[in-house]
């Protein structure tokens, strides 16, 4: 009886362990995230630098500003998954060093074209730089996840079967904001969008949040 009531407690501290390691997670990639910025105009490094041996090209960059040795591309999943570019949570099958889904708008693929500088940006606080990402095996993820990086309101619908977040902590997401700061969102009612600044234009749809800048 006594192990029966423990051990839902010890799953609670666990998980809750878990959400607070994801939390610092990101909290330093927002300092190499930030510092790499502050050297480059305002633009946040390429999510990948366009050819298949540079699929890391972000993680890699914010190693060299946090002093965090990039290892061979063999070892890329598991040894950067160890350190902070994954949530402990959300485990990711994907062949890659980060289980963290970026911005494409700030983060853009291959291609500096289109990509946005943060200086343009009018409300920080409300423009997501990333989040948890989830996978095949992970609890309460959503059905998509083949991509490092979100463009589409799709990809932020709570349910869509495009949809690229996972909800690991209580059914709560982590997220990094383009101030720095790291906030816990619950999961949308279904085929809601989570409500955050994600992509250029006008708030015109008033279900979700799209970049503010000008």
């Amino acid at each position: 009886v006594l192990a029966g009531m423990l051990l839902p407690a010890l799953g609670k501290v666990k998980d809750t362990s878990k959400a607070i390691s994801c939390t610092n997670n990101q909290k330093q990639l927002s300092t190499g995230l930030m510092l790499y910025q502050e050297d480059n105009n305002g633009y946040f490094p390429l999510v990948r630098k366009g050819t298949v041996n540079e699929d890391m090209w972000w993680e890699k960059v914010c190693n060299g500003y946090l002093n965090i040795q990039t290892p061979p591309s063999n070892k890329w999943k598991k040894e950067l998954l160890d350190v902070i570019y994954s949530c402990p949570a959300c485990l990711s099958s994907q062949d890659r060093g980060s289980n963290y889904i970026v911005n494409y708008t700030f983060m853009t693929n291959g291609t500096t074209a289109g990509q946005i500088p943060l200086g343009k940006v009018k409300k920080p606080s409300f423009n997501c730089l990333l989040f948890d990402g989830g996978d095949a095996n992970t609890p309460l993820r959503e059905q998509g996840f083949g991509s490092p990086g979100f463009n589409h309101v799709n990809h932020i619908k709570a349910y869509d079967s495009r949809a690229l977040m996972a909800y690991p902590h209580n059914k709560r997401i982590n997220l990094l904001f383009a101030d720095c700061h790291v906030e816990a969102r619950e999961r949308p009612e279904y085929n809601k969008p989570l409500d955050i600044a994600m992509q250029p234009g006008a708030r015109k749809d008033p279900s979700a949040m799209f970049l503010l800048y000008e």
